[in-house]
């Protein structure tokens, strides 16, 4: 968006395009994995937990994507959160999926108090709450307090979305129903800290050391993930570690100012992991 005012180029992220992207993505990506699971598993014994259960995300991640301020952002957030728990160990009589989800809980848990300090430091910093669409102006007025702002919602960021060093969460949360894990690990939830980089661009677009810290976090990760994604003899694995290379390469891309690209990349990753857990089972 071109910035009349000042004749430079950059995205105001409150007019909605980034939002609508994530927004249209959940859709189709639900409205699909709704059709898929009245099949694939009609005949499970917790059916009916599992609808109400990914209606519980699906409400916490609308409210997370048109969520104006970081405080409406972090209740969705904890929406998003629980549910994916609770996905994991759906299969609950089972000693490995209750195992990983407590690990993943404890993971989230991390990433949830960092936000949380986040909100804190913003709060104590701007001595108000701070609405997205006033990220810039924000940034402008304090520069130095958006450093350690932007540090922590990076943190949040990378263990979201499974980056190096946490990457090893991912293919444990691949233990909740197939249909569960394309939904949350393969389009959606994983994606979050991608769309939470996004969503604060403005605020911490002007600092060259955390834009260098961000591409350093997604070209470490896209390497190490790659490297281990070859080595796994599990189809679920794979797929999560080939998922957690490509949202390394996204962050690379939002570190670069191609936002308009990451958000491509997000769509087209986001379909094509969501078609091949889908097809997973088959293949097996």
């Amino acid at each position: 968006m071109e910035n009349s005012g000042s004749g430079t180029h950059s995205l105001d992220f409150s007019d909605g395009n980034n939002p609508a992207v994530f927004l249209a993505v959940c859709t189709a990506v639900t409205a699909l994995v709704f059709v898929f699971s009245r099949y694939y598993l009609h005949r499970e014994p917790g059916f009916k937990r599992f609808y109400y259960t990914v209606l519980f995300f699906v409400v916490g991640l609308v409210l997370a994507i048109l969520a104006g301020n970081f405080e409406t952002l972090l209740v969705g957030w904890e929406c998003i959160g629980m549910s994916s728990v609770l996905l994991i160990a759906f299969y609950r009589d089972r000693f490995l999926p209750a195992r990983n989800a407590l690990k993943v809980f404890s993971i989230y848990r991390i990433a949830d108090a960092c936000l949380l300090a986040a909100i804190w430091y913003a709060h104590h910093a701007f001595e108000r709450s701070v609405d997205f669409s006033e990220l810039s102006t924000v940034a402008a007025q304090h520069g130095e307090q958006v450093a350690v702002l932007g540090l922590l919602l990076l943190i949040v960021a990378l263990i979201k979305s499974a980056q190096f060093p946490v990457s090893y969460w991912l293919p444990r949360a691949m233990e909740g129903p197939t249909s569960s894990s394309a939904i949350f690990y393969g389009a959606l939830s994983v994606h979050m800290g991608l769309f939470l980089l996004l969503r604060t661009y403005p605020l911490w677009e002007s600092d060259v050391w955390l834009r260098v810290a961000v591409g350093i976090v997604g070209i470490v990760t896209a390497i190490v993930a790659t490297s281990i994604a070859r080595v796994q003899s599990s189809i679920k694995t794979q797929i999560a570690y080939s998922s957690i290379t490509q949202i390394g390469i996204m962050f690379v891309e939002v570190a670069l100012g191609l936002w308009w690209l990451a958000l491509l990349h997000f769509v087209s990753n986001a379909l094509l992991r969501t078609y091949q857990l889908l097809i997973s089972p088959s293949i097996v």
